[in-house]
């Protein structure tokens, strides 16, 4: 296991972070927008994270965050994606690659031979093909293929919007 190091506040980075805490529990009511920057350590604000501060998106849009079957599936868009994906997985969490995208099937026998079976026959290579989670009579599959959109095409009906 690697340890990261920690590094501590300053007393003025700390007292700016106090004052900004005490802001939004009083502005808690509010969206005040998606803040972002390339240097953050996230440790020194788990506390933030009880307010609704990130307001990622078209608010009329749908959100890239969804639960199927009682897994949280989502989009991450990263600058540095070897050490974004390395995180994910050393905290123990399935990540999959960009060009992967999951697809909810019934859980029973023949279907993923099913799944194939329209990959087969519409000429579209599959590159991998990975069951995430079982759960309820239900399966979330992971797929990628060397031609995307093509694959998610084939599987417009079973695809999970993420």
């Amino acid at each position: 296991m690697t340890a990261v190091a920690r590094r501590e506040l300053d007393p003025d980075d700390r007292r700016r972070l106090d004052e900004l805490f005490a802001y939004l529990g009083a502005q808690s009511g509010a969206v005040l927008g998606y803040p972002c920057t390339g240097d953050l350590h996230y440790d020194e604000l788990f506390r933030f994270l009880r307010f609704p501060v990130n307001n990622v998106g078209d608010p009329y849009s749908d959100s890239s965050f969804h639960v199927v079957d009682g897994a949280a599936v989502f989009t991450l868009i990263v600058d540095r994606y070897d050490d974004a994906l390395a995180a994910l997985r050393n905290a123990s969490l399935q990540a999959y690659t960009e060009d992967a995208f999951l697809v909810r099937l019934k859980d029973e026998p023949g279907a993923l031979a099913r799944l194939a079976k329209r990959y087969k026959d519409a000429g579209v290579d599959i590159r991998a093909m990975r069951i995430v989670r079982r759960q309820d009579g239900w399966g979330l599959v992971a797929l990628s293929a060397d031609d995307r959109e093509p694959a998610r095409e084939l599987v417009k009906d079973l695809l999970v919007k993420a």
